[in-house]
């Protein structure tokens, strides 16, 4: 079994030299804390102490933010965490320092640090090797599983896409991960070293019956197939080996891109602030020169009162000589009346006979046309000069409607904008500012962004090629093998084969029985381990959901969590709360499944629920591990009840107090 029984932080996040004891025996440790008292912390140190790592900061200055800044402040530049532990009846303290390298007496960043060193010592005060704690480290708690262990509500997310089954490069290192911590490993290193054993004899066979006669030929292909084989699996490696680098390459790039979310997002702010401000500067230069433009009018309205009078003026003349014209075109027609009735004799307009009195009178009205005409004055010129009079005035109002004096308006207008335009400016300037200070501790600048990127889809590219690498020569493998197998097959066909060959043959067939068992056996085994998971997940699962309808739950060969109702169907993708749920009982299964025991840590865990599956929740969380810590605040659960519920299986309580803006301290509660 796997038991945690101390947990020491120095100067590490909000813990300037704090203690958490784990009590022996089955049952719960409560820790009580309020969001921002240093909860996350915690497990943030048990990450560290075990991994190496924490969750918040994965950047090359994750560690260094997480050292106190008090104790900084102070001169103690290292943060140390140390956890006891008993493991199959061993105990171990586990020491993990971060400290600045040798010569670094004021160390500024993470650049200045020296990678987490780890010392591990057994209970009898030996020292481990660096190998030895290697694999310790690994069969305690290895990274993929430490989410298991170390459940964190926060990160409800992760969990969501781990239980979604989906495939991804992450989801099958998981699944090997769950399979360990379920130990298919002693059964698979097993069956892997018989599959050494097949292949040595494969090539003993060959080489013996290639100094028969009567089975040269079948030996010298089984020896080929075997080299294409061999030859295929070994690129075939390698393209896995690179996958596997190309995979931790993106992890590591998504791992500096989620640690720097928060530095990210106010680089993507700034660009945009930026984009903005140039945007507000050349609108402000172009209300600048429109300004100036209108200016350049600003004479115009001395000349108006010259051009409007002269513009009445011009109307004036222009009406008389329009007027005039009439006169002289009514003349005329009735000139040309009068002469064609005294030349026809007669009234053209009604025919009648012109006597002599009548015609008196038509030469006295023509005579009186003559005298009204001017001296002068003839009708072109009177036309000419209406026309010419016409068209300046025409020309003085185009030129005062296009070139309007009153440019107050315009200037009003422009001056309004241009105001805007500065107010606009003088914003984004202090919104930059604040940007590039909250910038300032980090060192992501926009070329080291883009870089990131580019370097994520170089190496998602790069994967891509290496996993059709891979697949190509597995395809050759496996044609190459099945060839082998045919040859060997012949081999042992033979009639006339040599004692020698035929000793050989019998001690593969032993030896291929065997692996038959050991592969058959490593299928029984995960099948019936993931149907233990299932049943004791179902159990968990139906406990606590408040809904009459839950079947239960089917654990998918990757570990992915399907919830069906009691028909056997399945139910639709859950919400985030029955999600969060899930997690709950897939972790409880595992706990109840594993051979080594271990304890679960948890964190926040009821974020998302609603009072009634909070309230399921906490009666089934004995359930989930024989050793539970459960980290909570005041609003997520209800203290009497949760005393009620769990008042049997409470080992211990602690709650943590805010001392000031960087330290806390956990005190326990006597009850």
């Amino acid at each position: 079994m796997l038991r945690f029984n101390r947990l020491v932080c120095e100067n590490f996040m909000p813990y300037l030299l704090e203690e958490l004891s784990f009590p022996e025996g089955t049952g719960i440790v409560i820790v009580n804390g309020q969001n921002g008292h240093g909860k996350s912390s915690l497990l943030e140190a048990l990450r560290f102490v075990l991994l190496g790592e924490i969750q918040s900061g994965k950047g090359p200055n994750g560690l260094f933010k997480a050292i106190n800044t008090e104790g900084f402040a102070k001169g103690n530049h290292a943060c140390k965490v140390t956890l006891d532990v008993d493991y199959l009846n061993n105990n171990y303290k586990i020491i993990r320092l971060y400290s600045p390298k040798k010569g670094k007496l004021n160390p500024r960043s993470g650049s200045d640090y020296d990678s987490p060193k780890v010392q591990v010592i057994h209970e009898g005060g030996r020292v481990l090797s660096e190998d030895e704690q290697t694999k310790l480290l690994a069969k305690i708690m290895s990274k993929n599983v430490a989410r298991f262990y170390l459940f964190d509500g926060e990160l409800l997310d992760e969990y969501n896409r781990i239980l979604s089954g989906e495939k991804t490069s992450e989801s099958s290192s998981i699944k090997k991960s769950i399979e360990d911590i379920l130990g298919l490993p002693i059964l698979t290193n097993t069956r892997d070293h018989l599959q050494i054993l097949l292949n040595e004899w494969g090539t003993t066979i060959a080489k013996i019956g290639s100094k028969n006669i009567n089975t040269q030929q079948y030996a010298a292909t089984a020896t080929q197939q075997k080299n294409d084989m061999e030859t295929a699996r070994k690129e075939a490696d390698k393209a896995k080996v690179k996958i596997q680098e190309t995979e931790e390459e993106i992890k590591q790039i998504n791992d500096i891109l989620d640690s720097s979310r928060e530095d990210i997002q106010n680089t993507e702010r700034k660009i945009s602030c930026q984009l903005q401000l140039d945007g507000y500067q050349n609108q402000l230069q172009e209300y600048q020169d429109d300004r100036a433009v209108e200016l350049k009018k600003a004479w115009l309205p001395m000349l108006y009162p010259i051009l409007s009078e002269k513009q009445n003026s011009l109307s004036n003349e222009h009406q008389k000589y329009i007027a005039y014209q009439a006169k002289i075109d009514e003349r005329n027609t009735l000139i040309d009346k009068i002469e064609k009735s005294l030349d026809a004799g007669k009234c053209t307009q009604c025919n009648q006979i012109l006597g002599i009195q009548a015609i008196d009178e038509l030469k006295q009205r023509l005579s009186e046309c003559n005298i009204e005409e001017k001296p002068g004055w003839n009708e072109e010129d009177i036309q000419e000069m209406t026309n010419t009079l016409s068209k300046d005035l025409e020309c003085i109002r185009d030129y005062m409607e296009q070139y309007n004096p009153d440019i107050e308006p315009s200037l009003k207008r422009l001056d309004s904008r241009i105001s805007d335009c500065l107010q606009q400016i003088d914003n984004k300037n202090v919104e930059l500012q604040n940007i590039n200070k909250l910038l300032e501790a980090s060192d992501l600048t926009q070329d080291k962004l883009k870089k990131l990127r580019t370097s994520l889809s170089k190496a998602h590219d790069i994967k891509a090629i290496w996993e059709g690498e891979q697949k190509t020569n597995l395809k050759k493998a496996e044609i190459a093998e099945e060839n082998w197998k045919k040859a060997m097959d012949k081999l042992a066909e033979c009639g006339s084969k040599s004692d020698e060959l035929n000793i050989a043959i019998e001690k593969q067939k032993k030896i291929q029985k065997i692996f038959n068992l050991f592969e058959k056996g490593i299928d029984d085994y995960r099948n019936k381990k993931r149907e233990g998971v299932e049943q004791v997940a179902s159990d968990i699962y139906r406990q606590m959901s408040s809904l009459g309808y839950v079947g239960g739950l089917h654990i998918t060969e990757d570990y992915g969590v399907v919830p069906y109702d009691l028909s056997g169907e399945k139910l639709p993708p859950p919400s985030s709360g029955y999600a969060h749920l899930e997690a709950f009982a897939l972790i409880g299964g595992l706990h109840k499944n594993v051979p080594i025991k271990g304890p679960l840590f948890l964190d926040t865990p009821a974020g998302r629920l609603d009072k009634s599956n909070t309230r399921n929740l906490i009666q089934c969380i004995p359930q989930l591990s024989e050793q539970v810590i459960l980290f909570i605040h005041d609003k997520e659960f209800d203290s009497e009840e949760l005393h009620y519920y769990l008042s049997e299986s409470i080992l211990s309580e602690y709650t943590i107090e805010k001392i000031s803006g960087t330290e806390s301290r956990i005190k326990k509660v006597e009850r």
